[in-house]
């Protein structure tokens, strides 16, 4: 038997962003998303929790035609865990179950390194400085 342990499961659920944990995490992306357009009646916000603890989170705006991504923010202590994969993943399901078949994120002041992560992602980019996936 080695002395490693396991990894902590990562469960995605859509959550209340007035919860005052999940409040503690979106309060640690400085400004990224506004608490309005995340309490919105189009906005689901995704919270990804290891250890019952929440990790992470990405919204998704619902636009009719499209799906706006706001956020993807993973806690510095678990970077390099899968959560970022693991929220996208869930974004993608949630837009399909409403129907959406593309997902945009601005990709105006988001920095190289966001935007990388994006592309590796399977972002590209396109018209109106946006990045986007389809479907």
């Amino acid at each position: 038997m080695t002395g490693a342990s396991a990894k902590p499961e990562i469960a995605i659920r859509i959550e209340s962003p007035a919860k005052s944990e999940v409040q503690a995490l979106i309060s640690q992306s400085n400004g990224i998303a506004p608490f309005e357009a995340l309490n919105a009646p189009n906005a689901e916000l995704l919270v990804a929790r290891m250890d019952d603890r929440p990790v992470g989170w990405v919204a998704l705006i619902d636009q009719l035609r499209y799906g706006e991504v706001l956020g993807l923010v993973v806690d510095e202590t678990v970077k390099g865990s899968g959560v970022r994969s693991a929220l996208i993943g869930a974004l993608e399901a949630a837009a399909r179950d409403v129907g959406l078949q593309r997902l945009a994120v601005s990709a105006d002041g988001i920095g190289d390194t966001v935007s990388s992560t994006f592309s590796q992602l399977g972002f590209a980019p396109a018209p109106a400085g946006v990045l986007e996936k389809y479907l």
